[in-house]
């Protein structure tokens, strides 16, 4: 299978149209917590875009190049930053929704976030089963990040 690819250019394109959405929406995000790999670029212009140095990561292992396997944190951020606090859990795409589901389940429950949304540029729409609340375009194939060229 062909990968959709996207430039650099397009991805903040998405990215600052999805930060329009959280605005208009009215949510303060006290936090962004970016995902790595995928996450941390659009992460990264999220908190530029939503005004905020807030920005932390969590690292989850849930593939191994295109094969899916279970879900293991590898890093976590320090608990008592996020009690009562708003968090953004921010992705580059979610392909089942999993590990979105796993975060955010993570964060409501052992770190007590006042509330937890989350956002990611694309959302696989074969085979996603928990959708975040702010993304820009349902795909059907893989995509190919520009980040992603280095990946092995």
């Amino acid at each position: 299978m062909i990968p959709i690819k996207f430039t650099y250019k397009s991805i903040e394109d998405k990215c600052a149209s999805i930060c329009k959405k959280i605005n208009k929406s009215k949510y303060k995000v006290d936090y962004i917590v970016g995902v790595s790999v995928g996450g941390l670029f659009p992460a990264i212009h999220f908190a530029r875009l939503l005004n905020t140095k807030n920005l932390v990561s969590i690292s989850i292992c849930s593939y191994d190049g295109k094969t899916r396997k279970e879900i293991k944190v590898v890093n976590l951020p320090d608990k008592k930053l996020f009690k009562n606090k708003n968090v953004l859990i921010v992705d580059d795409i979610l392909d089942s929704g999993a590990t979105i589901k796993y975060i955010t389940k993570l964060f409501k429950e052992e770190y007590f976030a006042k509330e937890v949304k989350c956002a990611t540029i694309f959302v696989n729409k074969k085979n996603c089963m928990f959708y975040p609340d702010y993304y820009q375009e349902e795909v059907g194939k893989w995509v190919a990040f520009p980040w992603d060229r280095f990946e092995k």
